[in-house]
Parts: C-alpha cells; structure tokens; sequence
C-alpha cells in the first residue's frame, strides 16, 4: 500500500464534488468546470512504489498494451479549454480503457487509485 493514499484520494473525492458545485455556482457565466481522471498513467506518481506485477497487469488489460501517457490526455483537457466544449459542464471524464472488473476491484483493493483530477475553466 502507498503512503498517505486516503489523504490522496480523499482529495480526489473533494475535487470532483468541487467541480460539481463550481459548474452550478457558474452558471450564465459563460465557464465551465470538469475534470479528468486519466487512470494509470506512466507518471512518476504513479510508478513509484506500484509493483511491477501490477504495472504488468494493467498494461495486460490496456487494448493499446501501454500505460497511459500524458500526451494520451492532453488533446481531452485542450478539448476541455476550447469553446467547443462549452455543453460540457460539471462532468468527470474518465479515461481509463478496457480494464476489466476484476482488475479495478483488485486495483482498488490494494489501494493504489490514481485519479488526477483538475478543474479547467473556460472563458
């Protein structure tokens, strides 16, 4: 188990409520509030202290056999920042790919949960 993972996805928890409320709270005001949950991504975060059998079943699951990277996220969050994306508001946007129930109950068993959340405003 990671050190201070409650505190961490406790955080997590916090941020998505936030978004929520903030896309309420902005309402008529032309800005919106989502966030992102890129799931296992190859961050320094997230491989540090994940074993490398876990690292190895995640990949097995991945249709793409990889880890996520962070260039796999950036073109959703400039979506995000771009008024394109003005009808969506007040979403968690999840983006981890064709992991199986069985892993993600395992996953989140041995409590190594990696959401990165972040709130993007756009103007």
């Amino acid at each position: 188990m990671k050190p201070k993972i409650a505190t961490y996805t406790a955080s997590k928890a916090a941020v998505e409520t936030m978004t929520k409320i903030l896309a309420k709270e902005l309402e008529g005001t032309g800005i919106t509030a989502n966030c992102v949950a890129p799931g296992p991504t190859a961050t320094h975060m997230f491989l540090t202290g994940t074993s490398e059998e876990l690292i190895k079943r995640v990949i097995e699951e991945c249709p793409h056999g990889r880890l996520g990277e962070t260039k796999d996220v950036a073109p959703l969050v400039g979506f995000l920042a771009s008024d394109a994306s003005e009808w969506i508001n007040g979403r968690l946007l999840v983006l981890m790919v064709a992991l199986s129930r069985v892993w993600l109950v395992q996953y989140f068993e041995i409590c190594i949960l990696y959401i990165n959340a972040t709130i993007i405003p756009v103007i």
